[in-house]
């Protein structure tokens, strides 16, 4: 079977994502979509205290200008990684786990 690759991606770095994959599909995240989505170990703690404690702080504190991709390069064959302007750089966003959130994203609907 042969892997679901980027085809083609488009960074706009105040608006938005926009990958075209190698079977056709074409995915977009705005850039506050993919800040609440970071796959980064602290993210995804936070994210997990909240689902138990409503009253959880979301890691990043608070954030009051545009949020915007400050920075972006690849890694390797396999990823992105994205500086925020709200000065969180830890996120490493693989392909698949972007094809991931897609297909989480499509199965809600």
């Amino acid at each position: 079977m042969t892997a679901i690759e980027p085809a083609n991606i488009k960074l706009v770095k105040d608006a938005s994502l926009r990958v075209e994959w190698s079977d056709g599909r074409v995915d977009q995240w705005t850039i506050a979509q993919l800040r609440a989505k970071c796959p980064c170990a602290a993210c995804k703690e936070s994210r997990n205290e909240q689902k138990k404690n409503r009253l959880a702080v979301i890691a990043g504190g608070v954030f009051s200008g545009k949020l915007v991709v400050a920075a972006a390069k690849p890694v390797g064959n396999y990823a992105l990684h994205l500086e925020f302007s709200d000065g969180h750089d830890t996120g490493i966003y693989s392909f698949s786990y972007l094809r991931e959130l897609s297909d989480q994203r499509a199965a809600k609907v």
